[in-house]
Order: structure tokens, then sequence, then C-alpha cells
């Protein structure tokens, strides 16, 4: 009886020991993927995508495939393939996270979690960069579809989501959908985020191209001008995304037949690519 309490004893140490192991490397594993997804946010890519795949390697060995955790780290590291543009290894994690979010298992719940959403949406953004436009529009309609059941419409991944489906849209040459859901996106941005966001110059620089093809020059001049602005006061004037603003004022000056605000632009646009 005794050498059987005491093997009791030990079997009881040895799974508090396992569960406490498995909390330490839950903690451990949550702490890695919040830190490379804040080095992803600041452009820090490399460093993004070690601690993203440390983090997923740890999951990978307490969970299933279709659990949150793996999802999110395997949607956040399929982002950092993309911005490296590795786009091979960006869409063979990407589709395997829609896959595991569509999983009838034991996340049934997943297949309308914003985490679906997400992975279609940069699922849909490799797609985009790899010229398949078709595929690309019909992963976002379908993250629209999802956002839209779990998400406010003022959610910031519920805009992000407009924004790149009116690009969709604007590539499959939907002029007028494109430019309805670019206005939409606007009015998400902010409100979720307030007057004057990133989110809103990026909508608003993409939203000016559109009108301009469609001749709408005033209007475009005026959303290419506001992008500018915004952008130099988030990002400061010898930023790419600046200077192609940048550009973009001088193009609609020209337009406008204003053609000394568009040498002026257009020269300053250069000297920042120059530099």
């Amino acid at each position: 009886q005794q050498a059987a309490a005491s093997a009791s004893a030990e079997i009881s140490l040895t799974r508090t020991r396992s569960s406490k192991d498995r909390t330490r490397g839950a903690r451990t594993a949550a702490a890695l993927q919040s830190l490379g997804t804040r080095a992803l946010e600041r452009g820090h890519l490399v460093d993004g995508e070690k601690q993203l795949l440390a983090a997923l390697s740890m999951l990978n060995d307490q969970c299933s495939g279709s659990h949150v955790r793996v999802i999110a780290a395997m949607t956040a590291l399929g982002s950092a393939f993309r911005a490296q543009g590795r786009l091979q290894e960006a869409e063979d994690l990407l589709r395997k996270a829609h896959s595991h979010c569509e999983d009838r298992g034991r996340y049934q719940h997943l297949s309308t979690h914003p985490l679906h959403a997400a992975a279609l949406s940069e699922l849909a953004a490799v797609c985009m960069d790899s010229g398949a436009a078709e595929e690309a529009l019909s992963h976002l309609r379908a993250a629209a579809s999802v956002a839209s059941e779990v998400l406010s419409p003022n959610h910031p991944l519920a805009a992000a989501i407009l924004h790149n489906l009116a690009d969709a849209l604007d590539q499959n040459g939907a002029a007028d959908e494109a430019e309805e859901l670019y206005r939409r996106a606007l009015e998400a941005h902010n409100n979720a985020f307030g007057e004057g966001s990133l989110a809103e110059a990026r909508t608003l620089s993409n939203l000016g191209g559109l009108l301009r093809r469609r001749e709408s020059l005033d209007e475009a001049r005026a959303a290419f001008q506001r992008a500018h602005l915004l952008l130099t006061h988030r990002v400061g004037e010898g930023h790419p995304e600046t200077a192609l603003a940048l550009a973009n004022v001088g193009c609609a000056a020209a337009d406008a037949r204003d053609f000394g605000q568009a040498e002026e632009a257009l020269r300053r646009a250069l000297k920042v690519e120059e530099s």
C-alpha cells in the first residue's frame, strides 16, 4: 500500500510539473507572438519572423493546427513572408491557415472568426502580388462577408478589408463598386482612428488614382493633396510613400494645367527618390 501511495504521489507530481511546463510554454509562445507582431508593425521583418517562427513551433507542440493562437501566428508569419517578397512561402502558410479555419472539427467557430477574415485578406494580398486578381477578389469578398458578421463596420480590420476589396475591384475593372468601397473605408478609418490616420492617407491615395482615371480631376487633386499632407505629418517628407503622394499631387496639378505647382511637386518628389 505504501508503495502504491508513493507511486500515486509521483504521478501526481509529474502531472503538476507537466501542467506548469505547459503553462510556462504557452506564456512564452504568447510573448514571442506579441513581440513578433510588434516587430513587423515597426518594419523589423527579420526579427519579427524569427520570433513568430519560434512562437509557431512552440504552439504546434502544444495545440492543434486549428487553434486560435496557431492561426494567428501563421497569418502574421505569412504577412512577414509577403513583406519580404517570399510569396510562395506566404501563400502556402496562409492557405494552411485558411484551411484550418474551415476545418469543421473542434474549433468550428473559426470559419466565422475575425482571424479567418484576416487570413483571407492576407492571402488575397499575396494573390494580388502574384497577379491573380480574380482569386484575390474572391478571397476578399469572403473576408468582407466574415467581417460583416463578426465585426463592427468601424473596426480597423473591417475598414482594411474594405480598402483591399476596393483595390481588387479597381484592378478587375469594377470602378463604380471600388469607388463606393473606398469611400466607406475612409469613413470607417475616421471612425476607428479619428481623422488624419495613415490608413486614411493610403485610401485617399488609391481613391485619387481611381478618380483621376475616371477624369474627376478636381476631386482627384483634392484627394492627392490631403493624402500628401497626412503622410508628411505621419511619416515625414523624406519617406517613399510621401514622395509618391507628392508625385501624384504634381500629376494632378498638370491635369489642371497648373504647371508651376506640377513642376515644383515633381522636382521635390524626384529629389526624395534620389536621396
